[in-house]
């Protein structure tokens, strides 16, 4: 286990990795820079980066359908159209049925997460 200032660092570089994937493509929601994003978000991704790095050999729609699990937990449901408010969120979905872009999202986020912890 890398100590919690590394974890941190791998996890704000991951972060502008994917939402730099995610701002270039045109049907996506396009992302707040890493300052901009609630202190959720950026716990939401070092538990991500956490868990990436606990079970390397995990595929991508593993970690995606825990991510589903949890949010399910927390209220969140599926819906054509992403609402904070109402706790909808598109990618609330099998990883098998997302679009490729937010496929490769989830691919590069497991990616650049490995790659970084072995610096």
């Amino acid at each position: 286990m890398l100590p919690n200032h590394l974890t941190s660092r791998i996890a704000r570089t991951v972060y502008a990795a994917v939402s730099t994937w995610n701002n270039d493509c045109a049907d996506m929601q396009p992302m707040p820079s890493w300052d901009e994003t609630s202190p959720a978000i950026r716990e939401l991704v070092e538990t991500r980066v956490r868990r990436v790095l606990s079970d390397a050999r995990a595929s991508d729609s593993t970690f995606h359908n825990e991510w589903v699990a949890e949010m399910s937990g927390k209220g969140w449901t599926h819906a054509k159209v992403y609402d904070d408010r109402r706790k909808t969120d598109p990618l609330m979905a099998p990883f098998h049925l997302l679009p490729y872009e937010h496929q490769s999202k989830e691919r590069l986020f497991r990616a650049a997460a490995l790659s970084l912890s072995r610096i």
